[in-house]
């Protein structure tokens, strides 16, 4: 346990010097907060002459949570190339020098990115609620804690957005390069939803539920979506597949010779 803390030190010195990470993390803060700030602000306006639907159906949490939804695109080229750059300028082959156990390497990695990222993601689920309130001036709008499963909605935020960046993690970690793992990732939680929905056979969109973004959309809410999944069963299946993705990863790391 010593050496996987030391491990895990060494690699949090290593992310600290990234100065994208400071960059990314702020730019997520941004969006959560003030997407929250902003939904607030467009809903008070539009209430007004907002449809009767629209209003019955208005969802106050997850209209400020919006910002958060885009997380793992502010977050995913930090995750990605915290793996690929090593691959990239070949300092993975004096890392695996100091550390030879590649397991315990790609774990310790995944600790770095995952903890911060999910504590960070909780605080800002939770700004982004105080923003919207702050700015919707509608009492019977607003986002109420004590209402059942907001604030679960909020600390799964932070695991939605920790599972999401270890995900692009395990992509880089299998593809090892930059732009092919971050293009890919994208292209994964924001191409292929839209395209399946264009798409005219009516059996390709029961995938829609499965998708990552479809599974976040899940986690964020505090019911059941319409037509999502159940918030355990989108973060089990969540769990799953990048459990899976990094599993693929691992393997390939450890036969590969470097």
């Amino acid at each position: 346990m010593g050496s996987l803390v030391s491990i895990v030190r060494a690699e949090w010195l290593k992310l600290r010097s990234y100065r994208s990470a400071f960059v990314s993390l702020a730019v997520f803060v941004a969006l959560g907060a003030g997407f929250g700030a902003l939904t607030g602000w467009g809903t008070h306006h539009a209430w007004a002459t907002m449809a009767p639907v629209s209003r019955a159906t208005f969802d106050p949490l997850a209209t400020s949570l919006s910002g958060i939804a885009l997380g793992p695109i502010a977050l995913g080229g930090l995750a990605v190339g915290f793996i690929t750059n090593e691959f990239a300028t070949g300092h993975l082959q004096g890392t695996l020098l100091a550390v030879p156990n590649r397991t315990r390497l790609v774990l310790s990695k995944i600790v770095v990115l995952g903890v911060p990222v999910a504590l960070f993601a909780i605080l800002t689920s939770f700004a982004a609620v105080l923003a919207f309130n702050a700015t919707i001036d509608l009492a019977h709008e607003r986002v109420v804690f004590a209402h059942p499963g907001v604030t679960r909605s909020l600390v799964l935020a932070g695991l939605y957005i920790a599972l999401a960046v270890v995900f692009a993690f395990a992509m880089g970690l299998l593809l090892r390069k930059t732009a092919l793992a971050l293009s890919l990732f994208i292209g994964i939680y924001l191409a292929v939803p839209i395209i399946v929905q264009l798409l005219p056979w009516h059996w390709v969109r029961v995938a829609q539920p499965y998708m990552i973004g479809s599974l976040g959309a899940s986690m964020l809410s505090a019911a059941t979506p319409a037509d999502g999944l159940n918030v355990w069963v989108a973060t089990g299946l969540f769990t799953v597949y990048t459990v899976v993705l990094t599993s693929l990863g691992v393997v390939r790391l450890l036969r590969t010779s470097l």
